[in-house]
Order: C-alpha cells, then structure tokens, then sequence
C-alpha cells in the first residue's frame, strides 16, 4: 500500500470543518490523478465511510443502468438487498434512512467521487440529491456530504454555480499537484535514489501529480524513467493527454487543445494568444481560457503597473501543468513508433530535453511560490504584488519579461530569474538581468534586489561579481517540510 504523502493543510481544514459536529457539504475538484479521492479517503479512514464512485458513461449507458450501479453500491455498504428502484429520490431517500439507522450520529462521511458521471442520462440527480440534503441529511450531526470530481468545469455549472447547492456549501477546495517537498519525499518513499536534479527532472515531466510518481521505477535512472513512460510504445504518458482530455469540454476539445499548444512556448499576454489563434471573438477566447483555468492546465497573472499598483486590463496567461507542456513539445511530435524507437534510444537524440525542462521548473517554482517568499526573505507585514510580469512595449519604453516579481509597498522590488542547466550558469546571467532591471519602468527611489534560481550550479565569476541579492540553489526545496 502506497503512503500517504502532503496533504496537511488540506487534511486540517476538512477536519476543522467536520468537528463543527453538524452537517456539511464540501466540494472537491482538480485534474485526473492528483489524488482527490486518495484525499478524502485519508480524512475519512477515522469515522464511517460510504463511497459511490461514477464510472464514464459509454453509449449504450442507460440512466436505469446508472441508477442500479449507485443503489448497488449503496446496498453493498449499508448491508441491503438489492432491488433495482426507477426514482432518484427513492433510492436516495433509502440511503439516508438507512445511513441514519446504521450509524446514527457517530462521525460518517458520505463521498460521491467523480458526480458528474453518475447521472449522464437523468439530468433530475442533482436537484433531488439537493432535496434529500435539505430534507434528511443537513439534519444529521457529526456528518459530511463530500462531491469530488476531474470535470471541474461541470463541478463549477452544476454545483458551484448552481441555485440547487447554493449557500449549502462549506468548503470549495480545487487540489493542485504535490509541492516540491512533498513529491520528494514521495520518490524517496517508493525508492528512488537518484541526485536532486534527477528529481526535478522527474517533477518536470510529472508534475508532481501523485499517481504518475507511483509509476517511478527506482532500479531507473530519472531520463529512463522518462523514457520508459513517455517514449516506449505503452508508456503510460503517450496517451494519457488523450485519458485526461476525453469528455471535459463536451465536443470542442481541438478548440482547448489548440490554446494549449499556443501556450506550451511560454507564457503570453491576451492579444498575442488571440492574434495567433486566429478568428476568435475576445468574448470565446476568454471563456476557453477560463475553461482551461477551471480545469488546472492554464494559470491567469494579472499585471500591474509598477508605477502605480494599479492592475492593468490585459492578463497574462501561461501552461501550469508541467506533464500537458511536456507532452504538447515534447511527446506528441515523437508518436509515430518508429521515430519513438529511433529518437530515444540515443541520449543525443533528446534534443531540447533540458530547454522544456527548463520552462517546466518555472511552472513548478510559481506554483510553489511560498518557497520563493521564504527564500527571498520578503517580510511577511507588507503588501505585495507579485508574479511573472509582462510589460509592454511603448513609444518610451521597451518590452520586458520576468520570471517572477516581488513588489511591496515599500519600493523594494525581487526581480526572480529561473535557471535550469546541466552546466554552471555562466556571467552572461548578470548582463541579461540587468538589463531587464534597465527597462523596467518603476518608480523613483525603488530598490532592486535581483535573486537567482538555479540548480546545476554558478561559476564562480557570478557569485564573485556580487550582483545578485541571492543566488539560491533551489535543490534546496526538496529538502524542505512537505505540507
């Protein structure tokens, strides 16, 4: 059995909420494998627990064939005989009598996994399921009603949006991937001993996402590991891009997909996404990114002005799922199986290996962005902006890209550079931040302090030109507390 890894701020507000000791209702969602069911049934191993898990529908699925699949499921936990019954509320209706008369008020738990496929044929679930909350189970004490599901944008239309559980829930938790420390500790705990670069290399591809660590063979190194998952006819990540795709933007998958290969260069502001995909309206556009967003593929910055603090209209957009950039740049123009055999059997052959993995630890240290805080040492009392920053060209002023910006509220402005490397960054790292500091058009009196991220080291002539704040090996953060 798999040990169970992370999770503690999670696990600490399903607690807290639960010992309120009356009936409440949370709302689970995030992407395919990051462990939500795993989530609840850690919180759960303590009190009674009744799990219903939704399968996909097929096409011969009929809504009978989905209602007798959820009443077996509640026969077989509640000690019943099965007799199929045509009504939802019916059989909701015996599970809450029956759920009360096993268990009375003692700590229980109800979780329905994966809801948006329970009810594909009988769209009427969801509002009686409202009904036999507001009738029998918001009665109970010691009890919590959990929805968990991968279709977060069907979780946000049918029940976070919907008037049927509005104002009933308690908690809305979307779940990202392990952090940096907690997958570590994760790939030490299946074995692995490779060096804390292999690690990353590892994360990069994987994103931290538990159930592709699993996967991890420690007899391996970290690039056949890859291999082996990525490259090799059945590997588990050739087509899992389809797995995960399947069904979650109801027929304009190609659409979603088209943004996310636009994305999987970098990140880039509104107008540039919507001048390289074409005919578009800015209205569609931004309701395929808000989808993306709601999924966990795509992550939203806003940009500010520096000088004012103000934020300005236009966002920035950019891929934070570290395995669909890999898969996107990476897998997909390798599929053919004759150019897998070809490519990947040759180390040389892995051109630009290192180039997207570079861009993946960028994902991985903004969404771990806590560990940046930490290391810079950025007070904890001051207000900030912060994120990668776009500016924009103007009549006065140069285009200028950062990785990560600190700003707060008194002038003192962390400009973050992220380097991924085999070799030693070299000076050349010195000029290129300087004359990003050059261009940033900031307030008077601001003081910059430029911080360097780097794993695979610095050569000497960078530490010894005294130019960065910090320089930090962010191998360093495996080593850290998971949470």
């Amino acid at each position: 059995m798999i040990e169970f890894v992370g999770r503690k701020k999670e696990l600490a507000e399903l607690q807290d909420l639960f010992e309120r000791g009356d009936a409440r209702v949370a709302v689970i969602k995030g992407r395919r494998r990051v462990g939500k069911s795993a989530l609840v049934e850690e919180f759960a191993k303590d009190k009674n627990f009744i799990t219903i898990s939704g399968i996909i529908p097929g096409p011969e699925t009929t809504a009978q064939a989905e209602k007798d699949r959820f009443f077996k499921k509640v026969c077989d936990q509640l000690d019943l005989v099965f007799e199929p019954l045509s009504d939802w509320m019916d059989i909701l209706q015996v599970l809450a009598k029956k759920m009360q008369e096993k268990y009375g008020n003692e700590p229980t738990v109800l979780f329905l996994d994966e809801i948006s496929w329970m009810s594909s044929k009988d769209s009427s679930f969801i509002p009686l399921l409202k009904e036999c909350w507001d009738r029998y189970l918001s009665k109970k004490s010691n009890f919590m009603l959990i929805f968990c599901g991968s279709i977060s944008t069907w979780i946000e239309k049918n029940i976070i949006k919907s008037t049927a559980f509005y104002g009933r829930m308690s908690m809305i938790h979307t779940l990202h991937p392990l952090t940096i420390p907690a997958a570590a500790r994760f790939l030490k705990y299946m074995k692995f001993k490779g060096e804390l670069s292999d690690i990353y290399r590892i994360l990069c591809v994987t994103g931290g996402v538990p159930f592709y660590l699993e996967q991890i063979n420690p007899k391996l190194s970290a690039k056949d590991n890859i291999k082996a998952l990525c490259f090799k006819e059945n590997g588990l990540l050739v087509g899992e891009f389809d797995m995960i795709f399947h069904d979650l933007f109801n027929g304009e998958a190609m659409v979603h997909k088209k943004i996310l290969e636009i994305l999987s260069g970098g990140r880039k502001l509104f107008s540039v996404i919507k001048q390289e995909f074409g005919d578009i309206s800015d209205e569609d556009l931004t309701k395929y990114l808000d989808n993306l967003y709601i999924c966990g593929f795509v992550m939203q910055y806003g940009q500010y002005s520096l000088q004012t603090g103000n934020e300005l209209v236009e966002k920035v957009y950019g891929l934070c799922d570290p395995y669909v950039n890999f898969y996107l740049r990476y897998i997909e123009p390798r599929r053919d199986k004759t150019r897998l055999r070809e490519e990947t059997d040759d180390d040389s052959k892995m051109a630009g290996f290192d180039g997207i993995i570079g861009l993946a630890v960028e994902m991985l240290l903004i969404r771990n962005n806590a560990l940046i805080f930490k290391s810079v040492g950025a007070s904890s009392s001051l207000d900030y902006v912060f994120g990668p920053h776009h500016q924009k060209a103007t009549a006065t002023r140069k285009a200028c890209q950062i990785d990560f910006l600190i700003q707060d509220n008194e002038k003192h402005l962390y400009l973050c550079e992220f380097k991924f490397s085999s070799n030693p960054v070299d000076i050349s790292v010195v000029e290129a931040v300087q004359e990003k500091m050059n261009r940033l058009d900031v307030p008077e009196g601001t003081a910059f302090f430029p911080v360097l991220f780097h794993i695979g080291g610095v050569t000497k002539e960078v530490k010894d030109s005294g130019f960065f704040f910090r320089i930090i090996d962010i191998a360093e953060f495996v080593k850290g507390e998971d949470d």
